[in-house]
């Protein structure tokens, strides 16, 4: 995608623009204002690639509270993964991983969607995200952990940010 595009500045601005037109199309739907029911984990976009589900999915379950910047960062930690030689290689073996993510260790019926908007949100950054967009802010980081928790595994890794209420470290360097 990035090759499309003379430099670098000018795909950001037209991913920025693309990303701030979609949040007001969200922010102005009245659908999205009315409670809806929730969405249960057989439903998830259905007709879209398994692929893109499982990052949103993620990005929903860890993320849907945080920042933009926040949910960029929890899906390009997905993609450093899938790159890793230490992880699976799709994003939905990456995400199912066992007892890697917090939300895919509950019983199913807590998979549910619950907020259309961030639902819609999260299927946004995940469409960018495969369409080539990382987020450079965390560099080559395979881990995060919420800042309200010390998982044993931070003390080996490099820390890399903090985006809004999780910390990302790298752990394969």
């Amino acid at each position: 995608m990035i090759t499309f595009f003379s430099n670098l500045n000018a795909f950001r601005f037209v991913i920025g623009v693309v990303l701030s037109t979609c949040f007001m199309a969200l922010v102005n739907t009245s659908v999205a204002d009315r409670p809806s029911p929730p969405i249960y984990y057989e439903s998830y976009g259905s007709g879209m690639s398994e692929e893109l589900r499982c990052l949103a999915l993620n990005i929903y379950h860890e993320a849907r509270g945080e920042s933009i910047s926040g949910q960029k960062a929890i899906a390009s930690v997905i993609m450093n993964r899938v790159r890793s030689q230490k992880y699976p290689d799709s994003i939905c073996e990456v995400v199912w991983q066992p007892k890697q993510f917090s939300w895919t260790t509950t019983h199913e019926r807590h998979h549910v969607v619950t907020d259309p908007r961030a639902w819609k949100m999260a299927l946004i950054i995940a469409n960018i995200t495969l369409a080539g967009y990382e987020y450079a802010r965390v560099g080559e980081a395979t881990h995060y952990h919420a800042s309200s928790v010390d998982p044993y595994w931070a003390a080996y890794g490099q820390f890399v940010v903090r985006i809004g209420d999780h910390v990302f470290y790298e752990l394969d360097a």
